[in-house]
């Protein structure tokens, strides 16, 4: 027999190991045990049902304290009236049930019982002190909704063995530990989002943690100042009742010196008035690290003059009243008194006729006839208007919210004049452009955050948004998965304007996700409420972006026709290196939101705003940019733009 020999074949057979079968059976099935609630358990999706009521109560035992026990121990804990001999022998009947229920799972020798945890052995009480352990750690709100939503109910509710003291003991112990747990992080959550303006969020958890424990004092003052802060007043003053009802039945005492002291000033200010601000009748969605940029900037002793930039649509007066109001409440909730005459809004944006004054003139007077007529000064034919409103406000500690101060830009120059003759007085500004002053602080909204992906549209703002729309223009919308790819890109289309992601919403009385942005991307004429008989500057998105354009310079809109070749993302050296569009010109239309931020250096076009300028050519401009130019062209009384805001600095 002839052949070629394998040298490798020549030595011994290779040894193979025997599979474990305990590891084996892990990675075919996960043991799932949930004891934050009725105890349940788990080997992958099916449930697993055992005799005896003392199996069941062992198994959780050896879950949560992680560690192998003594045989002895166990007996005493389970059966500690009974003979030795009897309660080893009870202990060995539980121990056979739980081999032939979840073995592969068991560390059981001769002397000791226990799980092992290398395997995949899954129990909530390990998850949930996980994920609040680094939610506490980093302050972090998702971890913590996520621990909070792993309690169903306090541990093993419900459930309970006869004639086990000490096991019994020892799970309420752990019950209240884990309850403990629970409260003080609906207790955190419940600050953070109060802490971060989100005043709805905070009063559920707050309202929820005094479900579960109604003598914390804490969050009763909570909830006052947060209702305080919503202008729910009565509703912030029947708190303290509460709270003082329920002290006295259960302990016998009165609120303590803090919440007397809240109460007391919720009272003197409930007949207060000065604060004429409109309400706030929907929740403030996304935005949160502006609303707390423009807060610090009130509160910051150097800043006067606070502006909200954005392009129109893009929820400048809804962000600047979710600070009046926040600080409003501050000052009703505590000592903080920092705008004590009053808060005041100044809607710059509709100009009745009056009897003496001509309420459209964009000039000085009008600006100040405008404010002047919001703080309700007695001003009659004759009236040195200036005069009586610098004297009216010199000693005021004061906020003034004028809305729209686009429309009175040649004028804003009265603007510092009050403030040099009112110190305690702090303006905040609503504009699309920034005003120029020399002590302007500028916050700016670039619209709402994108969602990336399908896993971020119930978080990414913009989604949220059009989500939070779509509920109310059609209740009965339901998104699918085959619509959240559409959503995204409605959401894209319109770079995040709440505004145009409204108007938007409205379709789906008529339309598909996926037909509306079909149609978003052929024109933007459907961003218009005229067929549903809207009315108002916000009825349609084409009208609001003409008149951001009304205040561009020819310049400026020939920048943004050149700029608008540049697909994605640019630096302004690029811009200058590609395009010849200067750096002023950058600034300027960044000042106007007509270019957004991508990263600390690079810009793009708004989407809106591209489809604007790509609509037309080189040598056929479309008669909508014809217009603008000569309404441009014609208001001679202008200076140009770039010089005027790049003087801000």
């Amino acid at each position: 027999m002839t052949g070629t020999l394998n040298v490798r074949d020549t030595g011994p057979p290779p040894v193979r190991k025997r599979p474990d079968p305990r590891r084996q059976r892990s990675r075919q099935a996960t043991l799932n045990i949930r004891v934050l609630g009725p105890p349940e358990v788990f080997l992958g999706d099916s449930p697993v049902v055992f005799e005896r009521r003392k199996t069941l109560a062992l198994l959780c035992y050896l879950v949560v304290t992680k560690r192998p026990h003594a045989r002895s121990a166990l007996a005493v804990l389970f059966w500690g009236e009974l003979p030795e001999a009897q309660a080893m022998a009870n202990l060995r009947k539980v121990l056979t049930e739980l081999r032939n229920h979840v073995g592969s799972f068991m560390l059981i020798t001769r002397q000791t019982v226990g799980i092992d945890l290398d395997l995949d052995v899954n129990v909530d009480t390990s998850r949930f002190e996980a994920l609040l352990t680094e939610g506490f750690a980093f302050s972090e709100e998702a971890l913590v909704e996520s621990a909070l939503r792993i309690y169903g109910d306090d541990f093993l509710s419900g459930f309970s063995v006869l004639d086990a003291p000490s096991f019994e003991e020892w799970s309420l112990v752990q019950s209240e530990h884990y309850r403990s747990l629970y409260c003080h992080a609906l207790e955190m959550i419940a600050t953070l989002y109060d802490r971060r303006g989100d005043s709805s969020a905070a009063l559920a958890h707050a309202e929820r943690l005094l479900s579960l424990d109604p003598l914390r004092e804490g969050t009763h003052r909570q909830i006052m100042s947060i209702l305080a802060r919503r202008g729910q007043r009565d509703a912030a003053l029947a708190q303290f009742d509460a709270c003082r009802r329920v002290l006295a039945e259960e302990l016998g005492v009165e609120p303590s010196e803090e919440t007397t002291a809240l109460f007391e000033r919720l009272h003197r200010r409930s007949g207060r008035s000065e604060q004429q601000l409109p309400s706030c009748q929907t929740e403030l969605i996304g935005y949160r690290i502006e609303l707390s940029q423009v807060l610090s900037c009130l509160l910051d002793p150097e800043c006067r003059i606070v502006s909200l930039t954005g392009l129109g649509g893009s929820g400048k007066t809804r962000v600047a009243l979710e600070a009046a109001h926040t600080l409003v409440a501050r000052s009703e909730s505590s000592d903080f008194d920092l705008f004590a005459d009053g808060v005041h809004f100044v809607d710059l944006t509709r100009r009745p006729e009056h009897g003496f004054i001509d309420m459209s003139d964009m000039s000085q007077d009008g600006l100040t006839f405008a404010i002047a007529r919001a703080l309700k000064l007695p001003i009659s034919l004759g009236t040195d208007v200036r005069n009586e409103l610098f004297t009216a406000l010199s000693d005021k500690r004061s906020l003034l919210i004028l809305d729209g101060a686009e429309s009175f830009l040649d004028a804003v120059g009265i603007l510092e004049d009050i403030l040099a003759h009112a110190p305690g007085v702090k303006l905040l500004i609503t504009s699309r452009v920034r005003l120029g002053q020399d002590l302007e602080w500028t916050v700016a909204l670039p619209g709402l955050a994108l969602p990336e992906s399908r896993s971020e549209l119930e978080r990414a703002d913009a989604s949220r948004f059009f989500l939070q729309c779509a509920a109310r223009s059609l209740p009965s919308f339901v998104l699918t998965d085959a619509e959240v790819p559409h959503v995204i890109r409605i959401c894209e289309l319109v770079g995040g304007l709440p505004l145009a992601l409204r108007l938007a919403s409205q379709w789906l009385r008529v339309m598909t996700c996926a037909d509306i942005a079909d149609h978003l991307e052929q024109d933007l004429d459907i961003l218009s409420t005229r067929r549903f008989g809207g009315a108002g500057r916000h009825s349609s998105v084409q009208a609001v972006l003409d008149s951001s354009f009304r205040l561009a310079t020819d310049e400026e809109i020939q920048a943004l026709r050149r700029l608008s070749h540049i697909n994605g993302s640019f630096t302004a050296a690029t811009a200058l290196q590609e395009t010849r569009v200067t750096l002023p010109s950058t600034l300027s239309l960044l000042d106007m939101q007509m270019l957004v931020r991508t990263s600390e250096r690079s810009f793009t076009i708004h989407p809106l705003i591209r489809r604007l300028v790509r609509s037309q050519t080189s040598s056929d401009m479309s008669a909508t940019v014809q217009e603008w130019i000569s309404v441009v062209k014609m208001s001679s009384r202008r200076e140009p733009a770039p010089e005027r805001r790049i003087s801000a600095g």
